[in-house]
């Protein structure tokens, strides 16, 4: 037999009634500049949790996403969470793991872009809305996309651009051959005199994969 051990007394019901919230004296989050709340560097010693000034207008942002919209900004999300937990120990696939949070955003910003091809089984291209601009051939455009993405939801300037270029620079290689990252340690003698300029590249793809996927959410 089953039994639960408690103390009852007549006016238990009564006393058990939640009329009002306890009161407390936390100090309230501090808020950033918007501005400024996405250049703040990865290494702090202030522990305190903070937010940007329009951290309210950001959640309800968040919250009008359709399903569709939010799976999708959910998975953005979660990669970049990835890349920032594994951002000391496993530079290489945290640096992907980022920039895969914005291609995330980037195939569904174009997903009505259609190619055929000339062979299924290949997949050789036969059209595209995207041309080689020397030959004319049809392309899958997967880096253009990435940096009209950012163009559009992070920054345009000419200074950005290069640090698009740069960055899908990186990513391409970490990909598809030997190349990868660290601080220290490298496993090839021609990556140690530019330590300095990739790991600034890593830093700047976080500050970048944050601005894409909060700004991206605020247009719709």
């Amino acid at each position: 037999m089953w039994t639960l051990r408690s103390y009852y007394y007549p006016e238990s019901a009564e006393d058990l009634i939640i009329e009002n919230f306890t009161e407390t004296n936390f100090k309230n989050i501090p808020l950033f500049d918007k501005n400024l709340y996405y250049y703040q560097p990865l290494e702090s010693k202030d522990k305190l949790i903070n937010f940007p000034s329009d951290i309210d207008a950001r959640i309800k942002a968040y919250l009008n996403l359709n399903n569709e919209q939010k799976a999708i900004c959910d998975s953005a999300m979660f990669m970049f969470c990835n890349g920032l937990d594994i951002y000391h120990n496993m530079k290489s696939l945290s640096f992907i793991s980022m920039v895969s949070s914005i291609e995330t955003l980037v195939n569904y910003e174009f997903r009505d872009e259609k190619v055929t091809y000339e062979c299924n089984n290949c997949k050789s291209l036969k059209s595209s809305p995207r041309a080689c601009s020397k030959c004319g051939m049809p392309t899958w455009g997967i880096g253009a996309k990435f940096r009209e993405f950012l163009f559009k939801f992070v920054s345009d300037e000419d200074a950005a651009r290069k640090m698009y270029n740069k960055i899908y620079d990186i990513r391409s290689k970490i990909i598809h051959t030997e190349y990868l990252i660290g601080e220290e340690n490298y496993l090839s003698w021609d990556f140690e005199d530019k330590t300095h300029e990739i790991v600034t590249k890593h830093r700047e793809l976080m500050q970048i994969a944050r601005r894409a996927v909060s700004n991206w959410m605020l247009s719709k």
